[in-house]
């Protein structure tokens, strides 16, 4: 595919450089990914793009945008100098701009990250080249990229000196900061193409743009995990939540258009007869009263979750299969897979923000990447659970405050990590089998979990 190489240099420390080869089309935001993943930093910052030509700036600042955007539509702005200077530098979301014509033109921009560091690069378009991987190279690099939030050029400088000096009364606690933000005053190469590769897989397939998607919401910009674009396609025919959600589809398409209830649910007659025909979650309790929609939980995820991928529609008191459904249904199976998940995120993050979800999908990944490494061998599944508590401790306090004791609060955080994340997410999805050992009380029961197969088969680890 035709591509640009380019030189990316840190402006106050020359001898930090990347030169890139990244396809023609990508939007600026696109750019800033691999920016970030070429140069090693963890996208944890805000970022701007602009030209020596054009005064407009491309951002994922949307305070700054919506800011710009209001000046600009009141006629006859106050003159003020504050409005002044926002209305010189027209502000552009940094995902919806593609970088060719700027960058044709003008051949040179400057890449800021972090405006409180105020990071700032030279992108330099050194030549139009061809480009035979789906994914952005890095092909050159000189010097180690500095650690986030060490101060900007010169809090990097005074780091380096403690970091490197045994005697430096600073020594010991630069060398233990430094090395928990990832530092290592060194650059692998090979390692960053490996990023590359697979968190910006760009080939242009729906299977990329999810991987991609997904892999963003779940997994942050610093941790070697993604979800791949090719996967085993017959192995996630066997994954619980993908064989039940292409079956309800199949039955919208194949009795549809359904007349839906006043609230916009599934008939009830419907709704009774998928669930006695095993429509529920693996761990679901038999419950003998399903009536309507709102009493099976699972069906209901699966409306939802098809209504958020656009595969289901409801209008006019009516529920049917789009055209994007149907195609679905015909797509490669890790197609499916992967929409499935990004639907299921979407709806995991509204209930989060909707206070639903007791924690946010980033912990999510960080059971995966607790997963990867203990989980070959069955263990508790409050092994999880305490291990992101040890990690992130601030996740009991409200447990702690509701039950009144840490004992008690761990053993309802342990319950809701199970459920949410363990039970309905991973092991729904395939990533993870469960053996439930009972206590000699009917309510005690001990969760066994270990990864599968298909887990090492679904993301990539570098």
């Amino acid at each position: 595919m035709q591509a640009y190489q380019l030189k990316i240099t840190l402006k106050e420390l020359p001898t930090t450089w990347r030169r890139v080869v990244v396809p023609q089309g990508i939007t600026f935001r696109t750019l800033h990914y691999v920016i970030q993943f070429a140069m090693g930093w963890h996208d944890a910052h805000l970022h701007e793009f602009w030209s020596d030509d054009d005064p407009t700036v491309y951002t994922d600042n949307s305070d700054a945008i919506e800011e710009y955007q209001y000046y600009a539509k009141q006629p006859g702005s106050p003159g003020h100098e504050y409005v002044q200077r926002i209305l010189e530098s027209p502000m552009q979301s940094s995902a919806e701009v593609k970088i060719d014509a700027v960058l044709q033109r003008s051949r040179h921009l400057t890449y800021v990250y972090d405006l409180g560091d105020n990071w700032e690069h030279d992108v330099v378009l050194e030549e139009a080249v061809e480009l035979t991987e789906p994914f952005p190279v890095c092909i050159g690099a000189g010097g180690a990229c500095p650690p986030e939030d060490v101060g900007g050029p010169y809090g990097f400088m005074d780091f380096l000196e403690a970091w490197h000096d045994p005697n430096h009364e600073e020594h010991e606690s630069a060398v233990a900061w430094g090395r928990m933000q990832g530092f290592t005053d060194s650059f692998d190469l090979d390692r960053a193409n490996q990023t590359l590769r697979w968190k910006l897989p760009l080939g242009g397939s729906k299977v990329e743009e999810y991987a991609r998607e997904i892999t963003e919401l779940v997994f942050p910009a610093a941790v070697r995990m993604a979800f791949k674009a090719r996967i085993p396609g017959e192995a996630l025919l066997e994954t619980h939540k993908l064989r039940y959600f292409l079956d309800f589809l199949r039955v919208v398409k194949e009795r549809g258009p359904l007349k839906a209830t006043a609230k916009g649910n599934l008939p009830a007659k419907l709704v009774m007869e998928l669930y006695q025909r095993g429509f529920n979650y693996l761990d679901a309790i038999p419950y003998d009263r399903v009536r309507k929609e709102d009493d099976a939980w699972f069906l209901r995820e699966l409306h939802e979750q098809a209504r958020l991928a656009g595969f289901v529609f409801g209008r006019k008191g009516q529920i049917g299969l789009t055209k994007r459904g149907v195609a679905i249904l015909e797509a490669p199976r890790e197609e499916a897979y992967l929409s499935l998940w990004r639907a299921f995120l979407h709806q995991y993050l509204l209930d989060y923000v909707d206070g639903y979800a007791p924690l946010h999908p980033f912990y999510i990944g960080k059971i995966m990447q607790l997963l990867h490494r203990f989980g070959s061998e069955e263990r508790d599944s409050s092994f999880y659970s305490d291990q992101l508590a040890q990690a992130y401790p601030h996740l009991l306090e409200d447990d702690i405050e509701r039950y009144g004791s840490e004992e008690r609060a761990r053993k309802g955080f342990s319950s809701s990590v199970y459920h949410r994340i363990i039970s309905r997410c991973l092991a729904e999805f395939g990533l993870v089998e469960v053996k439930t050992i009972q206590g000699s009380e009917p309510w005690e029961e001990t969760y066994l979990v270990r990864k599968t197969e298909l887990m090492d088969a679904v993301i990539a680890v570098w």
